[in-house]
């Protein structure tokens, strides 16, 4: 559990991270910035004149301020929260301390809540970081392109199958928005969608005419989130939601018939960069008898052998930078330890490791669609914060294939990411980017598993639409189907064509298409 005045360089679990740059905190007065790469992402503001503030929203329950210690600072420093004075930040001490926590409350109503942070003295007053609720997230974010992981759409222009009821405008002369377009209602219309991926975020120009109770269920679970603001921003994310499980998401956003004079405005839409904005389409399952069966299931799986030393897998070998040369479990002998199926061992934790890389030689060209990462068993924060993943042909000319900066880890956690490569090569590595130590205790790269039939307990529509399969089911499966009779009855929004099957290993009696 974190204390108050100790060193908090990384979220705990529960817990989400802001930078000090992030576009929906504000500032008032003269501030200036501290580049330090102790500071968390390398810098943070600090100013020394009376009555300047920090300035926020966020939708949770808790707060944390990350600031730097260090003899002289600021003892005044007053934290109101919607309004009510809920303390000092006190950041005078005999020795420095950066990514300190400095202010931490809990327990807040859960809803949209507003601080402020003003200082009443000219010490200095430093601000590294916020950490708020991990499923929540800071309101009136201006974001003008998507960031890195996230793809952005225009309602009108890009999303054709969106499906409105009742009455809805488009202004389409919208230059402050993206895509040049606001799609809104003022009679209690519902805007539905699907989409493919993990996470979603609503982007509108939020203003006194908004709404501070719109509604958006998403498959079946109701939110409210508030568009309303005394002044106008535009492009700014008024909900966010992430962590939710890979697959299909039906939405649905309203306004409660209650909110009368209000607008309902949505500007855009953004999702997982490597997810689709698409109802889903074309599905089938197979049925044999009482049992039912998804046709084409396909996993990640790690294709790195387990290796028990450097060469145990020879001719693929890890490959690692010569600066690994001293610390915990590093030095040549060791690469194998981030190969090894084992948490409780790593390889790194040498000092100064900007540029450091660990990888693998597959000897012969190899296509890698993706890798995981997991920390020491019982250390917190042993895998870089910020690294490049790279691919090469020669050891010498590298591609970067994904980069990643501001990643938070806990004990013995693993993190997957995909990555877009359609092309084979020899060399890949983890290369970090910041000045810190780092380790890995498992370095795993994935390819898509073979295809498989998944056995399904019922025939709900639910299921249909979570487990049917799309234009992914292998032609050599389809190939085995011969058509004897078609005929057709209605499944909830789907079509049901019934055939009789003869495969070689299989009898499969029914075939539904959606």
């Amino acid at each position: 559990m974190a204390t108050l005045w100790k060193r908090l360089p990384e979220p705990e679990d529960g817990w989400r991270r802001y930078d000090n740059l992030y576009s929906a905190i504000t500032y008032t007065g003269t501030w200036q910035t501290e580049t330090l790469a102790a500071n968390y992402n390398g810098s943070a503001r600090y100013t020394q004149v009376s009555n300047s503030t920090v300035n926020f929203s966020f939708q949770g329950t808790k707060l944390r301020v990350m600031g730097g210690q260090w003899t002289g600072r600021t003892t005044t420093a007053q934290v109101n929260i919607d309004g009510a004075n809920r303390g000092v930040i006190n950041e005078n001490a005999n020795s420095g301390t950066t990514q300190s926590l400095v202010f931490d409350i809990s327990g807040l109503s859960d809803g949209v809540h507003t601080v402020q942070i003003k200082t009443v003295d000219t010490s200095i007053f430093l601000i590294d970081s916020i950490d708020i609720d991990a499923d929540g997230y800071l309101l009136w974010g201006v974001s003008t392109s998507p960031e890195e992981g996230w793809s952005r759409y225009d309602i009108v222009t890009t999303l054709p199958n969106v499906v409105f009821t009742g009455v809805w405008n488009t202004n389409n002369n919208f230059t402050v928005g993206w895509g040049n377009t606001l799609t809104s209602t003022s009679t209690f219309g519902k805007m539905a969608f699907w989409f493919y991926g993990t996470k979603l975020r609503i982007y509108d120009s939020p203003n006194i005419n908004r709404s501070t109770r719109n509604i958006i269920s998403i498959d079946g679970m109701n939110k409210e989130y508030t568009a309303y603001r005394t002044s106008v921003l535009d492009q700014v994310i008024v909900f966010e939601i992430t962590g939710l499980s890979l697959g299909y998401h039906y939405v649905e956003i309203s306004i409660p018939s209650t909110e009368t004079g209000k607008i309902l405005a949505i500007d855009s839409i953004e999702i997982d960069s490597t997810g689709e904005f698409r109802k889903p389409y074309s599905k089938m399952l197979l049925s044999s008898g009482n049992e039912h069966y998804s046709l084409g299931g396909m996993e990640y799986v790690n294709v790195i052998p387990q290796m028990t030393s450097n060469f145990s897998a020879s001719p693929i070998v890890p490959i690692f930078s010569t600066e690994w040369t001293n610390g915990i479990q590093s030095g040549a002998g060791s690469a194998f330890n981030a190969f090894d199926g084992d948490k409780g061992r790593v390889f790194g934790w040498a000092s100064s490791s900007s540029g450091y890389y660990i990888g693998i030689d597959w000897s012969t060209p190899k296509k890698i669609i993706g890798y995981r990462l997991s920390s020491h068993a019982t250390i917190d924060n042993t895998p870089p914060t910020a690294w490049f993943f790279e691919s090469s042909n020669d050891n010498l000319s590298w591609t970067i294939l994904d980069t990643k900066s501001g990643v938070n880890w806990t004990k013995g956690e693993t993190k997957e990411f995909l990555i877009n490569n359609v092309l084979s090569f020899r060399y890949y590595r983890i290369r970090g980017t910041l000045n810190i130590t780092w380790a890995i205790a498992e370095f795993e790269m994935l390819e898509l598993s073979d295809p498989y039939l998944i056995n399904l307990p019922n025939l709900a529509e639910r299921t249909f639409m979570n487990y049917g399969k799309e234009s992914i089911v292998p032609v050599s499966v389809m190939k085995k189907i011969k058509k004897i009779e078609d005929k057709y009855i209605k499944l909830g929004t789907s079509t049901t064509f019934e055939h009789s099957i003869n495969m070689s290993k299989r009898r499969v009696d029914k075939i539904m298409l959606g």
